[in-house]
């Protein structure tokens, strides 16, 4: 690790999606424009900065758990739930 007392600056980078492309995609996603290539399509003739790829893939993930919430663990559970009352039922 190196330890200057001369003054310096750092240079912040703009990292991840804007705040006002992600206002776009989450207006886009509610108006049922889901998929990533049709997303970054009306980005582009919208006039906003496109996101990588990746980023807009994983912004969406995010995004739909926020929506639809973590459908994952509540399926596993659900389905635990139907096997444990089908094998009491038909047992």
């Amino acid at each position: 690790m190196f330890k200057t007392d001369k003054s310096h600056t750092h240079n912040k980078k703009n990292v991840g999606i804007s705040v006002k492309t992600k206002t776009k995609i989450d207006e886009l996603y509610r108006s049922v424009i889901t998929r990533p290539k049709i997303i970054l399509r009306n980005l582009s003739d919208s006039g906003f900065k496109e996101p990588k790829y990746t980023l807009l893939g994983n912004y969406l993930n995010s995004l739909r758990s926020r929506i639809h919430g973590n459908n994952k663990t509540q399926s596993l559970s659900t389905l635990d739930g139907i096997t444990k009352t089908w094998h009491a039922t038909f047992s």
